[in-house]
This record gives structure tokens, sequence and C-alpha cells, in this order.
């Protein structure tokens, strides 16, 4: 299950592997571009029109749940995340995409909503987790945590100093990474 699927490039991957995902959009217009992307041999892709808040498959369904910082823009980030994790099977891999606060990129998307009145221009609505909201996440839906890593590495997310640092020793990079994590993957326990 892939939720939030504006750019289906994770997906048409897993399709092309030989998954068969099903994405999940509340835009009638990206469902219908998902739909339109799927190259693999058979339908192999099927987006599914739904609010992520409120997903409409029965519990353990999935083996693999991607949200590609879907519930940062959503108003209630926990109950997104609470349905994916609710669709994941037991022993199934969950990876969230998700800006932090503390990056670059994560504060000036939030000063761009402060200055728009609230209302991030582009999204409507912009929270990114800290990597204390996205621990207590693991702890509250029972998953155990198997990375969490920044994206980028480079001046323009992390700035200067930690680019170089990251760069000059490698251990420091998984360090730097938790603590300005952007992606976050999980196992889910055996319930």
């Amino acid at each position: 299950l892939d939720v939030g699927s504006f750019h289906p490039e994770i997906p048409k991957r897993l399709a092309k592997g030989g998954w068969l995902v099903v994405c999940a959009d509340l835009s009638e217009e990206v469902c219908r571009h998902v739909q339109s992307a799927d190259t693999s041999p058979g339908p192999r892709l099927r987006a599914i029109r739904c609010d992520a808040a409120a997903l409409p498959f029965r519990r353990d369904a999935f083996d693999l749940v991607t949200d590609f910082a879907t519930s940062v823009v959503t108003p209630d980030a926990e109950s997104v995340v609470a349905q994916e994790v609710r669709v994941l099977k037991p022993g199934g891999a969950y990876v969230l995409v998700s800006n932090n606060r503390w990056s670059r990129s994560g504060r000036r998307n939030l000063r761009r909503q402060r200055k728009a009145g609230g209302r991030h221009p582009r999204w409507g609505y912009f929270s990114p987790m800290s990597p204390w909201r996205l621990w207590r996440l693991t702890a509250r839906h029972e998953l155990r945590l198997v990375e969490m890593d920044s994206e980028l590495h480079g001046p323009g997310s992390v700035g200067l100093a930690l680019a170089v640092l990251s760069r000059l020793i490698p251990g420091a990079r998984r360090w730097f990474g938790w603590r300005l994590g952007a992606v976050f993957a999980a196992r889910a326990r055996g319930r």
C-alpha cells in the first residue's frame, strides 16, 4: 500500500519487481495519473480514491506500507499513521518519509506556512515530524524501529558543517541521520 501517491515512482518500481501495489489518494486526478503510469506486465498498480485517515482496507492486509510525506501534509498525522499501521500485517515493513522541523527544508516550509497565515501555499497544511515524535509513534503502534536516516546529507538539507562532518566521519552520518531523520523504516511486531 502506498498512501498519497502524488509521484508514483516507488510504486512503479515495486510493480515492475512483481509486487501488486495499491495506491491510496484522496484526489481523483492523482488516481487517474497512477493508473496511467502502470507500465508493468499485467495490472500491477491499482488506485483507490480514499481518505488516508479512514483507509477502507481490512486489518493486516498489506506486507508493506509506504508513506512518502503524505501524513505531514494532513491535519492529523497521528490518525493517518494509525490507519497505515492498522492495515500492516504482523512482521510487515512500514516506511515513512517525513520532513523534519529541524532540517533547513522543514524550517523553511514552516516559515512559509506562518507567513501565509497558517496555511501552507502548496499543501494547505504542513507539520513535519521530529525524530522524537516518530520515536513515540513506534512505541504507541508497537513498531520495531529498523532505520531512521536523513534522505540527504547535502549542504542544502542539513547545512554545510553537518554535511562536511558526515563525509569526513562515516559513523557520524548515522547519528546525524537519526537526529535529522527523514526516512523512518520499521517492522510491525507480531500481534
